[in-house]
């Protein structure tokens, strides 16, 4: 494949049949002979169609910048979030109650409204195994309907069945990540409460109350990444101890520094075979000069 933004790419969900949907902050999107598309594939949102091997539009994409994306082939969605307050058929024409989230229906290549939207920015998307979907960001209402709305800060559940929000507690701060494994549902971010309870920066909900993870981060968490039984962590914070600068890991109660950590901020993580990897601003991982990209070997 070939072509590709001007610009930043903030989220990627990579569907079975090998398709890849990214979402960013771009103004130009460029085709696979390096020309300037048109008809909606700019505009913050497009799909590399691995059959045709061709970039293509989601109908006309969104106004303004899509942070988080997540695909439910199961269902037929695709989850899209960020600081857009609408998305645009193929005609051009605005569907309504999507501010700040919405989804794609991948086989009928149309937009459906998450209920009626969200009042502010969406960061992170995560999906339980009954498919309800949890939603993290910078806003502070869940609006239902045309005359309901519930306060829901920073956090929120949606239910697809009823295509209802579901208030699971308030974070006093941003909520930049989202992880689900083992029963739990893992969040990070800037936060210092959630669910009544104090935190720092990241705490999991058990399916009935939110979870402190020991002494947390002293800093803001923007990544959480699961392999087996352990919850990597990466953002920009400082080493207290426990946790190495910028990333880490809690595993059987506690949490433990990865070698000596990046020199700059970690924005992504992802486990792969017998490796994480970790993507973000920085130049060294450990005792190694990486730009931007290292991989941590898992045991």
């Amino acid at each position: 494949w070939a072509g590709g933004p001007d610009g930043t790419i903030y989220g990627v969900a990579v569907s079975s049949a090998g398709d890849v949907y990214i979402g960013g902050s771009w103004i130009d999107f460029y085709d696979v002979n390096q020309e300037v598309t048109r008809g909606g594939v700019e505009n913050y949102l497009a799909k590399w169609n691995a059959t045709r091997a061709r970039w293509e539009s989601l109908g006309n994409g969104t106004d303004n910048d899509v942070y988080a994306l997540l695909l439910d082939e199961s269902r037929g969605y695709l989850y899209v979030g960020g600081n857009f307050t609408a998305v645009y058929d193929a005609t051009g024409n605005s569907i309504p109650n999507t501010g700040y989230i919405a989804r794609w229906n991948i086989y009928g290549q149309y937009w459906e409204p998450v209920a009626f939207g969200l009042n502010g920015a969406v960061w992170a998307l995560a999906l339980d195994s009954q498919g309800r979907l949890y939603v993290g960001g910078s806003f502070t209402r869940a609006i239902q309907s045309s005359s309901e709305a519930i306060n829901a800060i920073g956090i929120v559940r949606y239910n697809p069945v009823t295509n209802r929000w579901e208030f699971i507690g308030n974070a006093v701060g941003n909520v930049y990540a989202l992880a689900v494994s083992g029963g739990y549902v893992y969040a990070g971010g800037d936060f210092t409460s959630i669910g009544g309870i104090n935190v720092h920066r990241i705490a999991r909900w058990n399916g009935q109350v939110w979870e402190s993870m020991g002494g947390g981060i002293v800093g803001t968490i923007y990544s959480i990444g699961i392999w087996n039984n352990t919850v990597f962590v990466g953002g920009s914070f400082a080493s207290n101890g426990f946790t190495s600068p910028n990333i880490a890991f809690w595993q059987d109660g506690f949490w433990f520094p990865m070698g000596s950590g990046t020199n700059g901020d970690v924005y992504t993580l992802r486990a792969i075979g017998n490796h994480l990897w970790v993507g973000g601003v920085f130049s060294r991982t450990g005792d190694k000069n990486n730009g931007n990209l290292g991989a941590w070997r898992l045991q």
